[in-house]
């Protein structure tokens, strides 16, 4: 909802409000009625902190008198409470929509609006309730339906969600807003072309253009979408999109020269905004997005980082939020709570790698809060059940901090700070004494509020601290505490999987993200190197990313569509089918796998790995430490070439390192020494750090 312009018109209503106090107290409650009605017909050119004066002295005054009001009241009180939700104020609109209802609660439209303020205050079935409740006194009202539809994609409900938009413009054909919902719903339900050929036929104002360019983006046509916010702030300069175009990157860069170009831009783009001194109310709902594919470039992002963390400080003033709590003593208490919060403790990489901590803790010493966003499967209520008390995030960043304020947390843990903007902005904030993040997003937040990365001795090198804004702990061991995979047995052969049987198969499952421009020559001398070499990946979610991935390596490999087998996405067996299957697994330079090779080390499957200085290529190379192998770590990308061809045409010393690695497998997994090296770190820190914020 867009904030009305009449709001901040100059107009005063104090004397009437003046003169309705006097009249009132001289016993005249017609008279301030009459005064009051004539100040609330003055709304439209009032400012809004006097039309909320006015209100609350309406709702504190005798019924008699609000009953006298009547519509004036009601209207009054609806349009206040919806122009305090435009200004991001949905606690603050609260009493007066609740005041609303209770005078005219046969109103379809202020039972719409109670649902779209649940939803903002994080009340998903309170919302649900209430839109129902709309649509039952107003069938086919088109804004109910709209924000179900909203409701619906907050839960993760795509298919619902689509259902409810394409009902409410069967209402209102020509309502755009409700057409970019649906668009977007359409991209996340996997119709990317259905949402972009609907946009195509909207006008091109900015709303639409930027839901165009966020569609482009989510489909990895990048240079589409910069084309699409370019277009809208020349319409109209909004800060919070200059930053969204800002960190815009290419998900497959063509090239390293590409890579350079954009992070130069980056650099230039983010100077010349914090020269213009901007302000942003609510970067989590207005930019609405990190800087994820800067850790695909394999450098180091902490100047980067830190400059886009510095400008949010500076131009988002809320986003510096201190828990009360911080500001005292220590809580008393004989064991420490500990809050994680992530939109990704769920069926993920996140979820395999923090069930079984959570569950794992000590709790004679440790106290466990989880703070959970998004969609909830079966993954996240396990985790939610295995935590002393689990609570499900959703609406403003602002009601986000204060429920993890109430909690009054001793210990803050992110699992993963920067692949989506919920956790990052909150990042900002002093919620807890201590605050660390793990390393799920395998890159430097740049941000000041964090107390500590936690890695390990062989993730981050020795020099690893100068990567890092937050201080760097390197746990000694291999600090993952994860559960073994179960292998999902039969595992699939090469005729399920449409493999061929007599070609040597270069396995690498990774994102073709993930896939730096510096891969595809090592890529292309395996290939070369050995005639009967296939290499071959899985598709990405979005078929342009896949085409465009495709498109680049083929200037590298001659002959590509004969050498290249791209799959479909795989569901567990047929993934682990694929791992066995293959005669050489290759870790990509730059970014290799995290809990993938912990998977395929679980069935023995060895990997080909490349370690340097980050922590993001160090994940292989540390498990391989851990367990005493070190035959397949290269020394540069020459002796990564040799071993890979050596893995695909040597199948005894295949089978020989398989073995090895089967037997070696289990100390990754659940390790105790591992979660009690975690568990007197995080008790370490607690009693060291000084609070600061």
């Amino acid at each position: 909802m867009a904030a009305n312009p009449h709001y901040r018109g100059r107009m005063t209503i104090s004397p009437l409000l003046t003169m309705a106090d006097t009249l009132l107290a001289q016993g005249s409650a017609l008279g301030a009625a009459k005064v009051l009605a004539l100040a609330a017909e003055s709304l439209a050119a009032a400012r809004l902190e006097e039309t909320a004066a006015l209100a609350r002295r309406l709702i504190a005054a005798p019924e008699p008198l609000q009953q006298g009001l009547g519509e004036t009241l009601v209207g009054l009180l609806g349009d206040l409470a919806g122009a305090l939700m435009a200004e991001n104020q949905p606690s603050l609109a609260e009493p007066f929509l609740a005041r609303a209802l209770a005078l005219a609660p046969e109103r379809a439209e202020l039972w719409n609006s109670q649902g779209a303020l649940s939803m903002r205050l994080g009340r998903p079935e309170a919302a649900r309730q209430a839109l129902l409740q709309a649509l039952a006194l107003k069938p086919g009202h088109a804004p109910a339906l709209a924000n179900l539809g909203n409701l619906h994609h907050l839960q993760g409900q795509f298919k619902e969600a689509v259902a409810a938009f394409k009902a409410a413009l069967a209402q209102r054909p020509d309502d755009v807003p409700t057409a970019i919902d649906l668009a977007e719903a359409l991209n996340d339900h996997g119709f990317p072309d259905q949402g972009l050929t609907l946009l195509s036929s909207l006008p091109r104002r900015s709303d639409a253009l930027i839901a165009k360019g966020n569609l482009f983006k989510a489909c990895g046509r990048c240079d589409e979408a910069a084309g699409a916010y370019d277009e809208a702030l020349a319409q109209s300069f909004d800060p919070a999109l200059a930053v969204k175009r800002a960190i815009l990157m290419p998900v497959i860069p063509n090239s390293a020269e590409q890579i350079a170009t954009e992070r130069a831009r980056l650099g230039a783009d983010l100077d010349r905004l914090a020269a213009m001194d901007v302000a942003i109310a609510d970067p989590e709902r207005h930019v609405g997005a990190t800087t994820f594919h800067l850790a695909y470039h394999g450098q180091s992002n902490r100047a980067l980082q830190e400059k886009l963390a510095r400008f949010y400080r500076a131009a988002c003033p809320d986003l510096s939020f201190t828990a009360p709590h911080c500001l005292g003593r220590p809580r008393p208490g004989k064991r420490i709570r500990i809050g994680f919060v992530s939109r990704h403790l769920r069926a993920h990489t996140m979820g395999k790698l923090n069930q079984p901590l959570i569950a794992g803790l000590d709790r004679t010493r440790f106290e466990t809060v989880v703070f959970q966003l998004g969609a909830m499967d079966g993954v996240a209520q396990a985790i939610a059940h295995s935590a002393d008390r689990a609570a499900h995030l959703a609406g403003p960043l602002a009601s986000l901090r204060e429920t993890i304020a109430q909690a009054e947390l001793d210990l803050l843990y992110y699992p993963d700070i920067g692949m989506e903007p919920t956790t990052y902005f909150l990042a900002f904030a002093r919620l807890a004494p201590v605050q660390l993040v793990a390393c799920g997003h395998p890159d430097t937040t740049g941000i000041d509020t964090l107390d500590g990365s936690i890695s390990g001795a062989d993730l981050d090198a020795p020099d690893g601290q100068e990567l890092y804004t937050e201080p760097l702990f390197r746990l000694p061991g291999f600090p993952l505490y994860m559960r073994r995979p179960p292998t999902r047995e039969p595992l699939a052969s090469r005729a399920e999987l449409g493999l061929p049987d007599a070609a040597h198969l270069y396995v690498c499952a990774q994102s073709l993200f993930k896939f730096h421009p510096d891969f595809d020559a090592v890529l292309a001398a395996i290939l070369e190197g050995d005639p009967q070499g296939k290499l071959v990946v899985i598709e990405q979610q979005h078929p342009e990313i896949t085409r465009r991935f495709k498109a680049r390596l083929a200037r590298r490999i001659t002959n590509l569509e004969a050498r290249l087998i791209v799959l479909k996405r795989l569901e567990a067996r047929l993934y682990q089918g694929l791992l066995r299957q293959a005669d050489c697994v290759l870790d990509p330079l730059h970014f290799g796998g995290g809990s993938s090779s912990l998977e395929a080390f679980a069935l023995g499957v060895p990997i080909v790995t490349l370690p340097s200085r980050f922590l993001r290529e160090r994940v292989t190379y540390a498990a391989y430490r851990k367990m005493g192998i070190d035959d397949l770590i290269a020394r540069d990308r020459a002796h990564y070439v040799d071993l890979a061809l050596r893995l695909a045409n040597d199948p005894a010393w295949r089978a020989e390192l398989s073995k090895r690695l089967l037997d070696a497998a289990p100390v990754l997994f659940e390790d105790p020494a591992e979660l009690k090296t975690i568990e007197d770190f995080l008790e370490e820190r607690l009693s060291a750090q000084t609070p600061s914020g």
